[in-house]
């Protein structure tokens, strides 16, 4: 992995620097939480990105919904142009609260990557069954993400987290060539001596444990529609039948079908009521994790547990899901600080929570802009009707 390098037009000002310091002496020495209280405007997200070149840590930004989790990739894909910076992928990546949802395992995950090097003797067509395993599908027409087409001896992919693509030109069953190129374009970017193709879901399981998944599967089918017969209940016994046969059988002919994700505890061999795997197990364990807006993103990660259990208990109550679809869930709050290995807590008006626990807080109070807050005056509610014109009249005056 290439070192963290830090592109910018400007330089640490203002309370800035400090709070660069603290923070990345503070991980240095261990501390396992912190806290940076800096003022809207103060260059919170530029903190951020300095701590990360000083510390040379895998990093998760975490937010509390996709909008600013979407803004804060791009800023940081501009800090760091050398870097791999993703949108819930890769190595610096910023992901919203839903990064604690149940995810397939890293080990089935690494099981299934497509490795292609130059020179290396690989069928064609046993490439295209493995594509086909890993949930790409194929299109000869269009070349999109999640899809690949074949023309001759030439084999084009465009994996499902990149905006660019792989051709892989073959010489009989050896890899001669393998080329990134614009997909829209057909520009060529440069050749790779070998490439690494992932899965095109998240959620992937390995053959054997599918089968075995299928046979626990139909287990549980077979006491949950009698018990929904007991209990007179003949439109959700007859549902859940109907619904669980259809998802047996197209995961049986594909691996996959709609709502996969719900039979994660049979697909990932777990034990009723286990932890998830989520994307926090994808880090190493040193991990560096930074929650923007914690005092709005901690009660969305707290809530969520609840949230979501409300939900599927109706889904199971009513015949839709199997009650073993209660175990594809979020994290609790104790699992998911258990993740934790070092975090910053990031914002501007820090909760108790994150205050008493933090041992050390760095303050940015200073804009580097050097703009301050604008004088706040409060007014008694008497006569707010007659001081509002009054004060329109005087805007309008100037």
């Amino acid at each position: 992995m290439p070192p963290f390098r830090l592109v910018a037009p400007f330089q640490p000002t203002g309370d800035q620097p400090e709070a660069i310091a603290k923070l990345a002496a503070g991980i240095e020495r261990g501390y396992r939480e912190q806290v940076l209280l800096g003022v809207t405007g103060s260059g919170k997200t530029y903190t951020m990105a300095c701590v990360v070149e000083r510390v040379q840590r895998p990093t998760l930004v975490l937010a509390h919904n996709k909008t600013l989790a979407a803004q804060l990739w791009a800023e940081f894909k501009e800090f760091f142009p050398d870097n791999a910076v993703e949108y819930f992928r890769d190595v610096l990546i910023v992901a919203s609260v839903s990064c604690i949802y149940s995810l397939g395992s890293p080990q089935d995950y690494q099981q299934t990557v497509v490795h292609l090097r130059r020179g290396a003797v690989r069928k064609r067509d046993r490439v295209l069954r493995f594509l086909t395993d890993i949930q790409y599908e194929r299109n000869d027409y269009q070349l999109a993400r999640g899809k690949f087409r074949v023309r001759g001896d030439t084999l084009e992919i465009q994996p499902a987290y990149e905006e660019t693509a792989l051709r892989v030109e073959f010489w009989d069953d050896e890899v001669e060539r393998i080329v990134v190129f614009d997909p829209l374009t057909g520009e060529v970017l440069g050749t790779r001596d070998e490439v690494l193709v992932y899965p095109a879901k998240h959620f992937i399981t390995t053959e054997e444990k599918l089968a075995l998944a299928l046979a626990d599967i139909e287990g549980e089918l077979a006491e949950r529609a009698p018990w929904f017969e007991e209990q007179g209940k003949l439109l959700e016994a007859q549902r859940i039948k109907q619904r669980t046969a259809f998802d047996m059988e197209m995961l049986r002919e594909t691996g996959v079908c709609p709502g996969v994700e719900n039979y994660s505890r049979h697909l990932q061999r777990r034990e009723p009521g286990s932890r998830p795997w989520t994307l926090l197990d994808y880090f190493p364990d040193d991990f560096l994790l930074f929650i923007d807006e914690s005092h709005i993103t901690l009660p969305q990660v707290r809530g969520m547990y609840e949230g979501d259990r409300a939900r599927k208990q109706v889904l199971v109550d009513y015949g839709f899901r199997l009650p073993s679809a209660m175990d594809n869930r979020p994290l609790r709050a104790d699992e998911f600080f258990a993740h934790i290995h070092q975090v910053v807590y990031v914002s501007a008006t820090p909760a108790e929570f994150e205050r008493s626990r933090a041992q050390e807080i760095a303050e940015q109070l200073i804009r580097p802009t050097g703009v301050l807050d604008p004088t706040i005056a409060v007014k008694p509610t008497r006569g707010q009707i007659d001081d509002l014109l009054a004060e329109i009249r005087t805007r309008v005056a100037r």
